[in-house]
């Protein structure tokens, strides 16, 4: 049988090494139900506020210097 060729990471690992500079890189994450998939690995969150008043804000890292990630569902007319 064939061996396979996933990595097994931690959430921190998963976050500082793949999720984060590549959601810098490309300047947005879009998904599937992802504000669910995002609060599992989120550190803490805070209701949004102002302009993502009814979104969250999630801290996914433990380096405070990392921007935090805001999520707001949008309707499918919004741009």
């Amino acid at each position: 049988m064939p061996r396979s060729r996933l990595e097994l990471l931690t959430v921190e690992e998963f976050v500082e090494e793949r999720f984060l500079p590549v959601t810098y890189k490309c300047g947005r994450c879009i998904g599937f139900n992802l504000p669910f998939d995002l609060s599992r690995i989120a550190r803490e969150h805070v209701p949004g506020r102002g302009r993502f008043r009814g979104g969250f804000i999630f801290q996914l890292s433990s380096d405070s210097r990392r921007p935090r990630l805001r999520v707001k569902h949008l309707n499918r007319k919004a741009r």
